[in-house]
């Protein structure tokens, strides 16, 4: 993920990670993702969380 800063058309790194998603669903679903620290770690608006879940519903 990246913040987009509009005003200079810059992409900032905030997080990076990885999770494994159902084969099929239309079930919505809760995975944790795990923070790739070795490439947060330089960023400078990087999330400092070590895991977040992210919710996929409606899709």
């Amino acid at each position: 993920m990246y913040w987009h800063i509009i005003e200079v058309d810059t992409k900032v790194l905030y997080r990076t990670g990885k999770f494994i998603a159902p084969e099929a669903t239309k079930e919505p679903y809760i995975r944790d993702s795990a923070n790739d620290t070795e490439k947060t770690n330089s960023a400078l608006l990087t999330s400092v969380d070590k895991a977040k879940a992210f919710t996929y519903e409606d899709g």
